[in-house]
């Protein structure tokens, strides 16, 4: 595509499409991070109903008991039930749609209950204890047993609730990267050349200039050896020859450019391919294959996952791909304000780069963003220079933002992930081998 206004139209298309599918995907992580603390509320005063529920129970059960002080038992279901009412109407606040017909059932029977404590109280203020007995252990406990079922049903909508709208915006991550690698393949195959360029003006390259034969050869004169050379005769390949050999030997100079080489970098499809997939990860033993398909994108010796400890201010290994087995309880943890890539990729929230040298193999490190902090680091050694490369450099942060939702916010809080071990390399590092290799310590494994 020779015009240069339609080039820029392309170039300005596919930035501005890249800047909002990089938009899209921020806030959709910005989303995912708010359900998940919404979740955990919502979860969190849900088992504390359930608990305030059962003590309501046991202090009706107490003021109708023989032996008993009643007035103690009385002011604790009192207070129960006016605690009951408050974290039901919390509740109500955070819960999706779905959740809120449980919990308007669960408030109707907690109103019931209130009427049959009145009732009870009554008939001990009569003094008939045993009716006042047979209302509370019947229609109470049923009343009681009620209001708890709906509280768990509405766990369970709240928490199919979350798991829909979590898929679906993986999903909408997924689908703007399979709209980046379109408009990448589009603008790469507008802005190929589709003929030769056109000759160029010799009054704007002074007085050198150069043309093309119909051969494919490209020669090189200035005006005067153009001049001094004798024509190409049409009597036969001799008299061309000789023509040949007298031009200038300076015109060879320029005949044959290399073509610069191809930076190296992974396939967009299959990078694409690979953030679907993990936007559709329902199993964490499907981290590991994954991890290998994300080695193998970006020529990758081996990876490790390290996750944040705020408690112990530290950075823990928790899956790697490469290495063999015991290389992570070996490692151990690393302080967060270590001098190495992990660490400062960590601390500045930016990608950092270890370029390679004859001894030893290039490495990167990328941070893993929850929200607006850094929870972790996706660190990577590289063959072939392929560190240095701005499309891997790219990968690796997208692969970053695909990972970082899937890991825990606080390790110290959560249940702790396992140390997986995904394979390790054979001689030419391609796949699962028998080869004992170790992180190098200048990419940040060591303390």
């Amino acid at each position: 595509m020779g015009s240069r206004w339609v080039r820029t139209v392309v170039v300005i298309v596919a930035f501005a499409t890249l800047v909002f599918a990089g938009n899209q995907i921020r806030l959709s992580n910005a989303a995912l991070a708010a359900e998940q603390g919404r979740e955990r509320v919502f979860t969190d005063l849900g088992w504390t109903l359930q608990l305030t529920l059962a003590e309501l129970r046991s202090a009706q059960q107490a003021y109708v008991a023989d032996g008993q002080d009643r007035d103690y038992w009385t002011a604790q279901v009192a207070d129960h039930l006016v605690t009951v009412g408050d974290r039901l109407d919390n509740l109500k606040q955070v819960a999706n749609p779905g959740a809120l017909d449980a919990l308007d059932l669960a408030v109707a029977a907690v109103a019931d209950i209130r009427e049959k404590d009145e009732d009870a109280r009554g008939h001990i203020g009569s003094d008939q204890p045993l009716a006042a007995s047979d209302l509370i252990f019947t229609d109470g406990f049923e009343l009681i047993d009620l209001a708890t079922a709906q509280v768990q049903a509405a766990l369970q909508a709240e928490r199919t609730t979350r798991i829909d709208v979590m898929r679906a915006a993986r999903s909408s991550q997924a689908t703007m990267m399979w709209i980046v690698a379109i408009v990448i393949v589009l603008s790469m195959l507008a802005l190929a050349p589709l003929r030769a360029e056109a000759e160029p003006d010799p009054a704007e390259d002074g007085d050198e200039y150069r043309f093309m034969e119909s051969s494919g050869l490209s020669l090189s004169l200035d005006n005067e050896s153009e001049r001094d050379a004798p024509a190409l005769s049409p009597d036969g390949p001799g008299d061309a020859a000789e023509a040949a050999g007298s031009a200038s030997p300076a015109a060879g100079g320029d005949a044959v450019r290399e073509s610069p080489a191809k930076e190296p970098g992974p396939d967009l499809g299959a990078v694409a391919a690979l953030c679907t997939d993990f936007g559709n990860l329902t199993r964490q033993n499907q981290l590991s294959d994954l991890l290998a398909r994300t080695a193998a994108l970006m020529n990758a010796r081996g990876i490790i996952i390290w996750v944040s400890n705020e408690n112990a201010r530290t950075l823990q290994p928790a899956l790697e791909h490469g290495y063999p087995p015991g290389t992570l309880q070996r490692i151990g943890s690393i302080p967060q304000v270590g001098d190495n890539p992990t660490c400062a990729a960590f601390n500045t929230n930016r990608i950092q780069v270890v370029e390679s040298d004859d001894a030893d193999t290039g490495a990167l490190a990328a941070p893993l963003m929850a929200a607006d902090r850094c929870i972790g680091v996706l660190s990577a050694e590289l063959r072939d220079d392929w560190e240095s490369s701005g499309a891997v450099q790219a990968t690796a942060s997208i692969l970053a933002a695909q990972l970082a939702p899937l890991l825990p916010a606080d390790p110290a809080a959560a249940a702790p992930l396992p140390v997986a071990a995904t394979g390790t390399h054979d001689q030419e590092g391609a796949g699962a081998g028998t080869e004992e290799t170790a992180p190098s310590p200048r990419h940040g494994a060591g303390r």
